[in-house]
C-alpha cells in the first residue's frame, strides 16, 4: 500500500514538474518573442527618427533656399 502511494505521489510530482517545465518553456518563448518585438520596435523607431531628421533637414534646406531667393 505504501509503495503504491509513493508511486502515485511520484507520478503526480513528475506530472507537475513536467507542467511547470512546460510553463517555464512557454514563458521563455514568450519573453524571447517580446524581446524580438521590442528590438523590431526600436529599429522602427530609429528609422522613423532618421526619416524625421532627413525631413527636417530637407525642410531647412528648402527654407534656406527660399530665404536666399
Amino acid at each position: 500500500m505504501l509503495s503504491l502511494r509513493m508511486c502515485r505521489l511520484g507520478a503526480i510530482r513528475s506530472m507537475l514538474s513536467l507542467r511547470v517545465r512546460r510553463l517555464v518553456a512557454i514563458r521563455s518563448m514568450l519573453s524571447l518573442r517580446m524581446c524580438r518585438l521590442g528590438a523590431i520596435r526600436s529599429m522602427l523607431s530609429l528609422r522613423m527618427c532618421r526619416l524625421g531628421a532627413i525631413r527636417s533637414m530637407m525642410s531647412l534646406r528648402i527654407t534656406f533656399a527660399s530665404g536666399q531667393a
